[in-house]
């Protein structure tokens, strides 16, 4: 009986090595297919179709809480300081910029239709504009009332292009007047892609935005 084994047992690794090969071989058709053959690139028509989807849910969004840091530099002026900004309606909102331990760089709050503007001296200033509020006080020319918008992705009063958009319906970046916005990244709160990386250049000043936090 032991020959009669023997030669049942001495084939079988040779069958098996041949049916391995081919499985490979096979394996090896389908990936190389596979690599040739990418995912087809979204179209222009698709992009914007995707961007009005994406902004009609952006634009409901009226009432936000965001938290994060901002670097900002002016000729040869550089700051950094982390950022908390609310917002109830364009007009109702709190900006704040603090430093290490809590400390108060700026804050900006409205009061019976004015914005009033506390610096780390107690100094108060107020005014009805609050653009021209961080020009007088800081020396920063920030366009406030627009970045309300911009910080959700949303380039109110600027017609995109498709090559402004990503397959994903998110705006990478825009240009209006003399600023321009670039997105670096986005996140997804709340099941909604938002902004987490922004950057906002105009010929006086640079302004970088990181959000960790946006609250609805």
């Amino acid at each position: 009986m032991l020959p009669v084994i023997s030669n049942l047992s001495g084939p079988q690794p040779r069958r098996w090595n041949i049916f391995r090969g081919l499985s490979l071989v096979i394996l090896s058709g389908l990936l190389v297919a596979c690599a040739g053959n990418p995912p087809a690139p979204v179209g222009d028509t698709q992009k914007l179709a995707r961007w009005a989807e994406h902004r009609d849910r952006l634009e409901p969004l009226q009432r936000w809480h965001v938290k994060g840091r901002i670097g900002l530099k002016a000729g040869t002026e550089a700051f950094s300081a982390s950022l908390d900004w609310r917002r109830d309606s364009a007009d109702d909102f709190r900006f704040l910029l603090y430093g290490t331990l809590g400390k108060t760089y700026a804050r900006i709050v409205t009061n019976a239709g004015e914005f009033v503007l506390t610096l780390p001296d107690d100094r108060i200033i107020t005014d009805t504009d609050a653009e021209r509020l961080l020009l007088r006080g800081l020396g920063w020319r920030l366009p406030v009332t627009a970045m309300q918008d911009w910080l959700k992705g949303l380039p109110t009063g600027v017609t995109l292009t498709p090559d402004q958009i990503d397959e994903a319906g998110h705006v990478t970046g825009f240009k209006t007047g003399d600023w321009t916005v670039t997105y670096e990244d986005y996140r997804a709160f709340d099941d909604v892609a938002l902004p987490g990386k922004i950057r906002i250049t105009h010929p006086d000043i640079q302004l970088r935005l990181a959000i960790r936090v946006w609250q609805f």
